[in-house]
């Protein structure tokens, strides 16, 4: 009787597990949305259009949600945004259900963790203690109490499930893989990082090869061998496919940003990353999300030999662990391979070489390596006492995220160099408006990044409500150079030089953002009135036959070009016939 009770009751384990994170994570429903989360989540039409889920597949994140007809960005996830874009038809824009989603989703890769930890061969106590440590870790407030983080929750979600898949129980091999490599597919369709399931995956392969006489150790690797090398080819398969269309879609690999370091500061720059993020796996205090390290190291200075030093050494303890004891072997190749995609400093803005979500799926590997390493006791007290602990910095840190004023001041204290952050800021004193305010941390957001596009849209904005038209046009042009997407402060520059008086300076700038913006409607419909109202007619025919193409059923040009400079030359300064 007790032998069958003992299963049963391991059934509420998993429920165990997600029951952590959603009671201290529960707060965040109340929270509001951030920085990125109104364009991903609210204010973007594309949201409310169920055919902008097959643009999904043919152009990145920032084009999709931003209305760009070709690739802005290096984010290709099209699974996130076809399930963001259903999930906006079912609730709407409103921040709590939103929340709702995301501490669903932490609760849901708690329950996995426990079930790839049992499956591995941790007994059921260190299971959930560990998953519940886990899921805790305050490197995760930014994945959870952000809704921003879906996206990772999602790609979280997939790998782990696609590894419980390749622990089924018996031996069989075809339908364990197939189903893997579609949760891989879904992994990596959600998120970039997800790619690194597949080097893990054939990690896994190969320790379990080599593990023989190590079959004493109960939570070395039990999937088959032959189901792990079948899963390798197939997730690089489909890794292959994958790189190929993103290089289809975006033009290459990444978009690499004009500001991100390049050659030797690149290099340099890793593994002080690297150390980075022991240091936050292991001592999770001073949260941020924007860290005060940049990648602008000098190959020999200080911070890069130090990092490299300590890499090393590490790495020569994690070589004897393995010699030690060859079930660590796992843990740690989990480790380090999710670990490389967020490396890719060469790629990215400087302000995000580091940040504590990146360490959300990583992080696993520290509960699950103390469950392997302690005593069976001294483990499970150690793991509860992280738990506890981690809860209690995870509740403080989440209250970061309350709403963007509480969020920005956080960040300014914790990373005073951010011009993200005193972009935002100018932001929320303009629509305050104090506009003197304003200025001052738009001004210092250009000054810490000049090609920060954000701030000097801001500043582009200011002097446009100030009537300093050259200044804002600076401004706007300076922004192209990181958003060459960026149309609409040209835009407003033509309307407002137009009801300056200034004719001929509105339409070069007009004809100069119909060539940079061939398919933007608003350009080619602004081109075509200020050339009507030019005496240029055959030229303002043809323009407005292109704005036409381009939305055959908006009403502006249902009625012909006179119609329109009617209708609208007064908006655009262009006197009516």
């Amino acid at each position: 009787m007790g032998s069958e009770q003992a299963p049963r009751s391991r059934r509420w384990l998993p429920l165990l597990a997600a029951l952590a994170p959603l009671l201290v994570f529960a707060p965040t429903l109340l929270h509001g949305f951030l920085l990125d989360d109104y364009v991903l989540y609210r204010d973007s039409p594309s949201l409310g259009d169920l055919s902008s889920i097959s643009r999904g597949f043919t152009l990145d994140v920032g084009a999709v949600r931003k209305g760009a007809a070709t690739a802005i960005s290096s984010y290709y996830r099209p699974l996130f945004l076809a399930a963001c874009t259903l999930y906006y038809h079912l609730v709407g824009g409103e921040p709590a259900a939103w929340h709702l989603v995301a501490v669903l989703l932490a609760a849901l890769a708690a329950a996995l963790a426990f079930g790839v930890l049992g499956r591995l061969g941790l007994e059921p106590r260190l299971a959930l203690l560990a998953a519940i440590a886990w899921a805790l870790h305050p490197s995760h407030v930014g994945s959870v109490a952000w809704v921003a983080g879906i996206q990772e929750l999602m790609a979280a979600g997939f790998a782990l499930l696609a590894v419980r898949l390749l622990l089924w129980r018996g031996e069989a091999v075809a339908l364990p893989v197939v189903l893997a490599t579609l949760a891989f597919a879904g992994a990596v369709l959600c998120k970039e990082v997800g790619v690194a399931l597949a080097p893990f995956v054939a990690c896994w392969w190969l320790l379990s090869r080599q593990r023989g006489a190590a079959a004493e150790e109960p939570a070395a690797a039990p999937a088959p061998v032959a189901r792990l090398r079948a899963a390798t080819v197939s997730m690089a398969a489909v890794t292959l496919v994958y790189l190929a269309v993103r290089v289809a879609v975006l033009g290459a690999l990444a978009s690499r940003l004009v500001n991100a370091p390049r050659g030797l500061a690149a290099l340099t720059a890793v593994p002080v990353a690297a150390a980075t993020y022991l240091q936050l796996l292991l001592l999770p205090f001073g949260f941020s999300i924007f860290r005060p390290e940049r990648p602008v190291y000098a190959a020999m200075a200080p911070r890069v030999l130090l990092s490299i030093g300590l890499l090393v050494a590490l790495g020569a303890l994690a070589v004897w662990g393995m010699r030690w004891r060859r079930s660590l072997a796992l843990p740690i190749a989990w480790f380090a391979v999710w670990l490389l995609p967020v490396l890719n400093v060469w790629a990215l803005d400087p302000q995000w070489m580091v940040s504590d979500r990146y360490l959300f799926l990583p992080s696993l590997a520290l509960p699950w390596l103390l469950a392997l390493v302690l005593p069976r006791r001294v483990a499970v007290a150690t793991l509860a006492l992280l738990a506890l602990g981690y809860a209690a910095l995870t509740v403080r840190y989440e209250r970061i995220f309350l709403s963007e004023r509480t969020f920005l001041a956080a960040m300014e204290r914790a990373e005073p160099t951010s011009p993200l952050v005193f972009a935002e800021k100018g932001r929320l004193l303009q629509a305050d408006g104090d506009l003197a305010r304003a200025r001052v941390a738009l001004t210092r957001a250009v000054a810490l990044d000049p090609t920060a596009p954000a701030a000097a849209i801001g500043l582009g904005d200011l002097e446009l409500r100030r009537g300093e038209l050259d200044a804002a046009e600076r401004h706007y042009r300076a922004a192209l150079l990181v958003r060459p997407d960026a149309s609409r402060g040209f835009k407003l520059v033509v309307i407002a030089r137009a009801h300056a008086g200034e004719r001929e300076r509105a339409l070069s700038l007009a004809e100069e953002s119909a060539r940079r913006w061939p398919q933007d409607f608003e350009v080619r419909l602004i081109e075509a009135l200020l050339l009507a109202g030019h005496g240029e007619r055959e030229r303002a025919e043809a323009a407005f036959a292109a704005a036409r193409r381009l939305r055959p059923d908006e009403p502006a040009v249902a009625g012909g070009l006179d119609a329109a400079v009617a209708a609208l030359g007064p908006t655009v300064g262009v006197a009516p016939p």
